[in-house]
């Protein structure tokens, strides 16, 4: 996972460690490109992972999986990695799998939806509907090795609260809203990943006029991660720096997106 290189989001990680601890079930909501899916993968599952929920059981195994075409199959066939009896489970003992691999093993589930909307964006609506039963049966008892962690779009929750079998009510007491970062907090971000690499900017002008031309542009996540990335390729490797000419070659974080467009 990408934890060792995950930054600015402390604080959201420990507000869903702590709603966690007594939730089965937690959804991340925010808006498309907001990070609630970084922060899901390379934030809440490693600390999950490591221990962070604390007490019983003392590791835990995150499974990944998103909804697709057809969710209950698909997570049927992702969840049969901790007993391969679990592929040929009816829905009721799906569940009671799952719980019995925490009991059994000493080692936690933590089952992570990504893309938790396209339970109502793609999924076919009677695979939906079980893989929306499997969750609110895994989530409404909170066996204390078991845990369910969405991430979902916030413009979709109207669409999600009104999911069958009670999910609207598991998902109003389980969301953590999710925000992009400030401007504040991106200054941190880039100062840690470029130590993490032991990288520098070139002098402290050029990390200024970066911060700069980075607000306004913050709540398109994708369009700064896309930039910064081509800011990235442009280090001098030898003197490990982000070199001024390298702002300059992709176009501004504003325009890295349209000139790496016009010269495709």
């Amino acid at each position: 996972n990408d934890e060792d290189v995950f930054f600015g989001r402390s604080a959201d990680v420990a507000a869903s460690l702590e709603l966690l601890r007594s939730r089965g079930f937690v959804a991340l909501v925010g808006s498309s490109g907001s990070g609630k899916s970084s922060l899901a993968r390379a934030g809440v599952a490693p600390a999950v992972h490591r221990g962070g929920l604390g007490g019983w059981p003392p590791k835990w195994k995150p499974i990944v999986v998103t909804p697709g075409r057809e969710p209950f199959e698909t997570w049927v066939s992702a969840l049969s990695a901790l007993d391969e009896k679990i592929a040929a489970c009816k829905l009721d003992s799906v569940a009671s799998a799952v719980e019995a691999h925490a009991e059994r093993t000493g080692e936690g589930v933590l089952i992570l939806v990504d893309q938790l909307e396209e339970l109502v964006t793609l999924s076919e609506a009677t695979s939906r509907d079980r893989a929306v039963e499997l969750i609110v049966r895994l989530s409404e008892r909170a066996t204390p090795g078991v845990r369910v962690l969405g991430a979902g779009r916030r413009d979709l929750l109207d669409d999600m609260l009104a999911l069958p079998h009670g999910f609207g009510r598991l998902l109003t007491r389980g969301m953590q809203l999710v925000t992009p970062l400030s401007d504040a907090v991106w200054e941190d971000v880039l100062a840690q990943s470029l130590a993490a690499y032991g990288y520098r900017f070139e002098d402290e002008e050029l990390r200024k006029e970066v911060l700069h031309q980075l607000h306004g542009t913050i709540s398109a996540m994708p369009l700064v991660q896309f930039a910064l990335t081509q800011l990235w390729a442009q280090r001098d490797t030898k003197l490990k720096i982000i070199p001024r000419k390298g702002l300059k070659a992709i176009g501004g974080i504003d325009g890295a997106l349209e000139r790496h467009a016009e010269g495709t």
